[in-house]
């Protein structure tokens, strides 16, 4: 049997949160933030927004190389996302269901529509892309030469 009640935070989150929870995280590997380099076979809006969204979780410091299969996921669904919702407003599907031999059933570019954004509101919640998993997140201060200076010098002295 699987691990009941939610997934657990992660660490970087408690930490933005100031979550007393870290100090139960000891020994938990911690990536170095950066951004995984796009796959070369990621075309059109799945690119676009792969480079879109590394940007933003860059800033963030919430993307390392470990999270490459997970945002190729999220961008390719993103991408049927888009394809699906072209099908539906180009008008080639004007109604909303299709004749099987059963009756009427949803259109399958509905499902493929639906089942897209399942997937994007799955791979999102693990970076936090939404307003409901930012609840409680801290942004880390920006890191610039100044800082990173004084810091040195403190250390040092």
């Amino acid at each position: 049997m699987g691990n009941r009640g939610p997934k657990p935070t992660p660490t970087i989150e408690l930490k933005k949160r100031g979550s007393w929870l870290i100090n139960n995280r000891a020994d938990e590997p911690e990536p170095e933030s950066s951004i995984p380099a796009c796959p070369i076979w990621l075309k059109g809006e799945a690119r676009i927004e792969w480079k879109r969204i590394t940007k933003e979780l860059s800033k963030l410091g919430m993307i390392s190389e470990l999270d490459k299969a997970v945002l190729v996921d999220y961008c390719r669904s993103w991408e049927e996302y888009c394809e699906a919702c072209k099908m539906i407003d180009t008008g080639e599907y004007k109604d909303k269901f299709t004749e099987t031999s059963g009756g009427k059933a949803l259109h399958p570019a509905l499902k493929l529509r639906d089942n897209a954004m399942t997937r994007i509101h799955k791979a999102a919640s693990h970076f936090g892309l939404s307003p409901a998993c930012r609840v409680g997140l801290k942004a880390q201060p920006k890191q610039t030469k100044d800082n990173k200076d004084r810091r040195t010098k403190l250390k040092i002295s």
